[in-house]
């Protein structure tokens, strides 16, 4: 990091172009002109070329290390080069506006999308600075204890490493975001909701018969709630809470006290790295809320048809097939998501707005190795020290004896058989498509190795055509309707972002940054493995090989979504959002 800018600054301007230069092409990476090398201190550099500013005609960014898999590190600040070769220094929101008014680079986009941009962009990184002021002890803290869970989930402090405003939160006012927010240490009881049952929907799995809710409320002695007789009651977030209350659908209803909404002290819980999730330690289920917020691609409402899905996992996970697989998988766990709750309107309407999420909670107690989530553990370390994965190597080196690029193919090796091995054995052999990105998946760490995975986040689960007709008898909660039985096109795109470009190559760029092992050798062992799963002819290897074959992979335009403010959720065509980039698994073929 450049020590002449902010950390907030140099993290959120490497988000933003790692976003830019993974989406559009029209750039080179080059030898930096001589005196910006000297400026810098770098060789190399990203150089855009401008043909609508007035003043500039190039972008130059120096790079300390160019990333095959996308993730490049900077020495900022970047520089605009004018016509007589004059360059001056390009603070990041200046850098976004020269950009944005280039069709060529970032395609065709209005004025009022381009103001909207620039200032979820600055709420972004003015929420990182503020992290970071806030959290700079815990920050400091992380190097050197063994995370617990909640507070992986916490020190997300930059979010989405390629996504140009990780952290902007349109509707969050500034206390909002420092009680709401997980990167701000946030944490708040509960709100409730009681209501005639005639406003109260439920829907659970045939194989799930607890009282879910009911659980929770005897988990926390805290709690001093008045129920009317016969009202059913439900947990709801404070914040969407405020916004129900004036809920056109319910007023009647709130008016005749058929709905209430009731405070009560209760034990704090806190905000998972989503926003949305809350996690209690002692509380025996977490709980996912709708909230009327828009965090990175979407208004973070939850539908019906994707809370549906986690009641199908749940079921499919009790059939034969199901079992099999994680018989097979012994270091594959799924939380659950069995059962959801929400508000009915008056006119008998589904309120999504208001619905919670029943997910299983598997992190109870102190003494166990607690699972850790995977964008945590490859987030760039804010004050410089490189990153926690990086820091689990070095731990390994030390306790084995090894080089760190021994100790790093170690890891990695470990990595793919721990966490990649079975989600790629879920897809080709049982059908199932886990929306595997590195905020879903959590790893258990022993001994500075990978040791378990855990997948959470059901709504993103899909099923390849010919496993629906596998379990269509078995799981009569699958559905041709809900939009999850993919053709082999739309799980190419699905499974190669989520698990291959989001997660995998984070880690290969993570480990990378230690400059101990070329991203090439980690590429090579993931082909490895690839390979491996192909020869032993899994039901369905298509996919597989165009992991190995393809030119391009297909990843999810997350700078052109926020551009265009474009609500991935509700896109008619989720495909759409879709652009191919050059695939580095083939070019190691050569």
């Amino acid at each position: 990091m450049n020590t002449k800018i902010s950390a907030s600054e140099w993290l959120s301007t490497s988000c933003f172009l790692n976003s830019l230069l993974r989406e559009f092409q029209d750039w080179q990476a080059m030898d930096l002109p001589e005196r910006l090398q000297v400026q810098s201190g770098c060789r190399q550099g990203i150089c855009l070329t401008l043909s609508k500013h007035p003043e500039f005609s190039k972008i130059w960014i120096p790079l300390q290390r160019y990333s095959v898999v996308g993730r490049h590190r900077y020495s900022l600040p970047g520089y605009g080069e004018d016509s007589r070769q004059q360059r001056a220094s390009l603070d990041l929101m200046h850098m976004a506006t020269i950009i944005l008014g280039e069709e060529g680079i970032v395609g065709i986009n209005e004025a009022e999308q381009r103001q909207i941009f620039l200032q979820r962009l600055q709420d972004s990184r003015d929420m990182i600075e503020e992290s970071l002021r806030l959290r700079h002890q815990d920050i400091v803290d992380s190097f050197d204890a063994d995370l617990t869970f909640r507070e992986a989930e916490q020190l997300l402090i930059v979010g989405h490493s390629l996504h140009p405003t990780p952290k902007s939160r349109d509707e969050f006012t500034a206390d909002d975001k420092s009680v709401y927010s997980p990167e701000m240490a946030g944490h708040f009881p509960l709100s409730w909701v009681v209501a005639d049952p005639r406003y109260f929907h439920e829907r659970r799995s045939e194989h799930f018969s607890r009282d879910w809710i009911q659980e929770l409320v005897a988990s926390d002695p805290s709690l001093r709630l008045h129920v009317p007789a016969g009202f059913r009651i439900l947990p709801m977030h404070p914040w969407q809470a405020e916004k129900l209350k004036q809920h056109p659908a319910l007023q009647k209803a709130i008016a005749a006290g058929q709905v209430q909404f009731l405070t009560s002290p209760g034990d704090d819980w806190y905000p998972t790295s989503s926003v949305r999730s809350l996690y209690r330690q002692h509380a025996p289920y977490m709980l996912k809320f709708s909230l009327t917020l828009k965090l990175t691609n979407s208004i973070r409402h939850l539908l019906v048809h994707e809370v549906e899905r986690g009641v199908q996992v749940y079921d499919v996970l009790q059939s034969q097939h199901g079992q099999r697989l994680l018989q097979e998988q012994r270091s594959l766990h799924v939380i659950c998501e069995p059962a959801y709750a929400m508000l009915v309107g008056e006119s008998s309407e589904l309120l999504h707005e208001s619905i919670v999420v029943c997910r299983e909670n598997p992190v109870h107690r102190d003494d166990d190795p607690q699972p850790l989530v995977l964008a945590t553990l490859t987030q760039e370390d804010p004050l410089g020290r490189g990153n926690l994965i990086v820091r689990n190597i070095e731990g390994l080196a030390v306790d084995r004896g090894l080089t760190m690029a021994t100790a790093s193919r170690l890891w990695f090796k470990t990595f793919c058989r721990v966490a990649l091995e079975p989600l790629m054995v879920a897809q080709s052999n049982f059908g199932i498509l886990l929306g595997a990105h590195q905020q879903n998946l959590l790893l258990t760490l022993k001994n500075h190795l990978p040791d378990q995975l855990f997948f959470r986040d059901c709504q993103g689960t899909g099923y390849a055509e010919w496993a629906f007709e596998r379990l269509r008898d078995q799981v009569q909660s699958l559905d041709l309707e809900n939009g999850n039985i993919v053709s082999h096109d739309m799980a190419v795109y699905l499974f190669t972002y989520y698990l291959v470009i989001n997660s995998t190559f984070n880690v290969i760029a993570a480990i990378a940054d230690s400059e101990v092992i070329e991203e090439t050798e980690l590429l090579r062992e993931l082909r490895v493995l690839v390979q491996e799963l192909i020869d032993r002819q899994p039901f369905d290897n298509e996919l597989l090989q165009d992991l190995l074959q393809e030119r391009t992979l297909m990843h999810k335009g997350n700078f052109r979504c926020s551009v265009q403010s474009i609500n991935e959720n509700t896109s008619h065509n989720p495909m759409s959002i879709y652009t191919p980039i050059r695939n580095p698994l083939h070019e190691m073929q050569a």
